[in-house]
């Protein structure tokens, strides 16, 4: 999956309206399906670091491909750095080199952490409770 990040092209000549509608649909899609595996105790646990793991690289493009547009981020302009900037953000230390300068980059990072706030939470509990009770996810508990 984090292969295919450094792959998937971006490029500078795209309409940023284009990648948001993009983003957008993706996020609503990693919402349903985080939704999905929360609710359900019968997924290996594998499969939740499988959909974490894309929610972060998802995130991760949709900010390198708004820092395509000149003006939006200040100190990203890798994949490398917006991976960085992704988790940075999604672990609160925010060390302020790379930060969205940008309405757009603005919005979008607010967008993410929304997203990070409702949806990888429930995410990341329901992979630690699972680690928890093991493996199977299903076991008794009284």
């Amino acid at each position: 999956m984090v292969t295919a990040y450094y792959v998937v092209p971006v490029r500078a000549d795209r309409e940023l309206g284009w990648r948001l509608v993009l983003t957008a649909v993706a996020l609503t899609m990693l919402g349903a399906i985080v939704t999905r595996y929360v609710r359900r105790d019968s997924d290996p646990i594998a499969r939740l670091f499988i959909v974490l793991l894309g929610t972060i690289v998802t995130l991760s493009l949709a900010a390198y491909a708004t820092a395509a547009t000149p003006g939006q981020f200040t100190g990203l302009e890798t994949r490398t750095d917006a991976l960085y900037f992704t988790i940075v953000t999604m672990a609160t230390i925010g060390y302020g080199d790379i930060h969205p300068t940008g309405q757009v980059a603005r919005i979008l990072v607010m967008v993410a952490i929304l997203f990070q706030v409702i949806f990888l939470t429930a995410l990341i509990s329901t992979i630690a409770r699972r680690l928890r009770l093991g493996e199977g996810g299903t076991h008794d508990r009284r």
